[in-house]
């Protein structure tokens, strides 16, 4: 997520971006729905098309790693994997960069995927079995990808969160052994084309949209990909899948749907059952990974912080603590 500084409707701004664009001015009002978190998101329609804006601070995402992005969206897209298209600027681009007095940020438009957001819809077997196919058909498509420099990998991730501890001269050996652990894991593990390569990281319901006429999932936002093993995709899902609904669903309902996703998987493409063994430790790289990037969205140092910012730091907080118990044990 971004900084907590960032997380408010700024309109104007928003509408600087958008200039760059083609768009209906007198349907403004749909920018209302906006969403902001890892990044600002505002809708807009183009001759009663919705399409939509989205934007960073460039300090917090490069417009170069925000490149290599859509670079993967459009090879996706011309291999027939559903994902949204990205729509030019006036300019021609994919990407405009503004220098703005609110400091310098990068957007791009795209057209609104087909279908449902699935966190909006009731599930079913039959959805969790699409599910994993289209992860699979994903992954299938990340092996064909020709490498990309500048994108980050597992251990570039690493790097950074030992260079975030050493610039806030943090000195915790939970944490310290917490990396090591997770190092050790990922150097005892085998790495070839088949196994590792591009995923999404971020393959949650919040980022797939079912499209029911065609039976066809979408997926959206691949800003936080990065190379890593693809077994790394499956978990994060299930561990997420299982948070999300473990108080609207029954044990038995929610083994049924994991089992129907990874044989959704399995009907594409191997799922080797020795790295799915090992998924505890896949997922202790994920709430590393989520616990500095919140400890980061926290560093803002604003004196009157609106009643819902205050609310939103408390919850981060005791979401970092709850992360922390488990760093470290072996």
């Amino acid at each position: 997520m971004m900084n907590l500084r960032y997380l408010v409707d700024n309109r104007e701004l928003a509408v600087t971006m958008l200039k760059n664009w083609d768009y209906d001015i007198d349907n403004m009002e749909i920018m209302n729905q906006y969403r902001i978190s890892s990044s600002a998101i505002y809708p807009f329609t183009k001759d009663g098309e919705i399409r939509i804006l989205r934007f960073f601070p460039s300090q917090e995402t490069s417009s170069d790693l925000v490149e290599r992005e859509l670079e993967f969206i459009q090879f996706l897209k011309a291999n027939n994997f559903p994902v949204a298209d990205i729509i030019n600027s006036k300019n021609n681009n994919i990407i405009e960069e503004l220098d703005t007095k609110w400091g310098k940020y990068n957007g791009s438009v795209f057209s609104r995927v087909n279908g449902k957001r699935l966190d909006k819809i009731t599930l079913t077997d039959d959805i969790l079995f699409e599910m994993g196919k289209t992860l699979a058909n994903l992954h299938e498509l990340s092996v064909k990808y020709e490498r990309r420099d500048k994108i980050k990998t597992h251990k570039d991730c690493i790097s950074d969160i030992k260079k975030y501890l050493t610039d806030k001269d943090i000195n915790d050996s939970n944490i310290n052994k917490e990396i090591q652990i997770l190092e050790n894991f990922f150097n005892s593990l085998d790495k070839d084309t088949s196994n590792y390569g591009l995923v999404h990281f971020d393959y949650e319901l919040d980022n797939l949209f079912y499209d029911e006429k065609n039976n066809k999932i979408s997926v959206i936002d691949f800003g936080d990909m990065m190379y890593h093993w693809y077994i790394t995709d499956v978990v994060n899902f299930i561990e997420n899948f299982y948070e999300e609904l473990s108080e609207s669903v029954s044990e038995k309902q929610l083994l049924s749907f994991k089992g129907n996703f990874i044989d959704g998987y399995k009907s594409i493409r191997n799922l080797e059952d020795k790295l799915l063994n090992k998924s505890s430790m896949i997922i202790r790289f994920s709430k590393l990974y989520k616990y500095i990037n919140i400890r980061k969205a926290m560093l803002v140092n604003i004196k009157d912080k609106p009643p819902w910012m205050s609310a939103l730091s408390k919850r981060l907080n005791e979401k970092t603590k709850e992360l922390y118990q488990k760093f470290g044990k072996t």
